[in-house]
């Protein structure tokens, strides 16, 4: 289990990325919700990362995103490393498409 002063550290990073604060503030209020809701310093964890690096991928339509905005965001995410990493991990230790 992850300790919670590693879901501390992220939400510093989201603090300090260049990420606009209302931004920030609605990721903040999404952990919160989730905290409250018994979700796991792990679940957290996960979608304060998520959160914070598709915020910084959609700076201008991060709260209300249209379908296109969807789109590109997928598609820029498929196309670079952590698209990679969101392909999956297959048993010869490779990435798979």
């Amino acid at each position: 289990m992850l300790p919670a002063s590693e879901l501390a550290k992220e939400q510093e990073r989201l603090r300090k990325s260049g990420i606009p604060k209302e931004y920030q503030e609605k990721i903040g209020q999404f952990l919160s919700d989730g905290r409250l809701a018994g979700l796991s310093n792990d679940r957290l964890y996960f979608y304060a990362i998520r959160l914070r690096q598709i915020a910084s991928l959609m700076p201008d339509s991060f709260l209300s995103p249209s379908v296109d905005d969807v789109k590109a965001l997928i598609s820029r995410l498929m196309d670079g490393k952590i698209g990679r990493m969101i392909k999956g991990w297959n048993k010869s230790g490779t990435y798979s498409d």
